[in-house]
């Protein structure tokens, strides 16, 4: 079927516009998809890790205190009542990151530091209670015999915390990496499909300019 220029070049048109329509289209979706990923490294990721490695640090300030609390120029209440402030500040933070998107090894993670923090939680008084008597030998034998055993257990399940977190940050990255390496493969790609129509009104125009010249002499007739 022999279409007229006027029709090619709307034809075109159409094309070159639906190109452009596809291109918008898929620069959109990969642009929500970074920006979805992107909120998600800082919310999910960034914020639990500074909470976790706070958390850590409270953890520490609880064990300082429980040692000062039997030691013989340790103030027993003082030490009591930081080391219960640190537990309230810890407990604090936990919530707040069970309330982000976790994944599967960190659900499976947090199972591990809820039943080590419940016992480490409920070892502690005991030494307390020792220093308060000022029992200070036998606070320390219950404090190097269970409760320091369950403290590194409980660091240890927030230090696995922040490896987890700290492997799915990298993960995210690497999609967005991933993510943007891919759109611009694609707008390249659409780019160039759309030159190749350009090139056809040229062709074109190269054959009308070809045509006979409409003041050449008539071709002879034979009589």
């Amino acid at each position: 079927m022999n279409f007229s220029l006027r029709g090619k070049l709307f034809g075109l048109a159409g094309l070159l516009l639906a190109l452009t329509l596809v291109l918008g289209i898929a620069s959109i979706t990969s642009l929500k998809s970074v920006g979805d990923k992107g909120g998600s490294m800082y919310r999910d990721r960034a914020v639990p890790l500074r909470d976790l490695g706070e958390a850590r640090a409270l953890l520490g300030g609880i064990d300082s205190q429980t040692l000062r609390s039997f030691t013989a120029t340790g103030d027993t209440k003082a030490a009591v009542a930081e080391a219960r402030a640190d537990e309230a500040r810890l407990n604090k933070l936990l919530k707040a990151y069970r309330a982000t998107e976790l994944v599967d090894a960190e659900k499976s993670a947090l199972v591990a530091f809820d039943a080590d923090w419940k016992t480490y939680r409920a070892a502690v008084p005991a030494a307390f209670k020792l220093g308060m008597a000022e029992r200070n030998t036998d606070a320390s034998v219950a404090y190097f015999g269970t409760i320091a055993p369950l403290y590194a257990k409980v660091d240890a399940d927030l230090a696995n915390l922040i490896g987890v977190n700290d492997r799915v940050a990298k993960q995210i990255n690497a999609d967005i990496q991933a993510t943007n390496g891919s759109s611009r493969k694609l707008t390249i790609t659409l780019m160039s499909v759309s030159f190749v129509p350009s090139f056809s009104p040229l062709r074109v125009r190269r054959f009308r300019a070809k045509k006979i010249p409409s003041d050449a002499p008539p071709a002879p007739t034979q009589s």
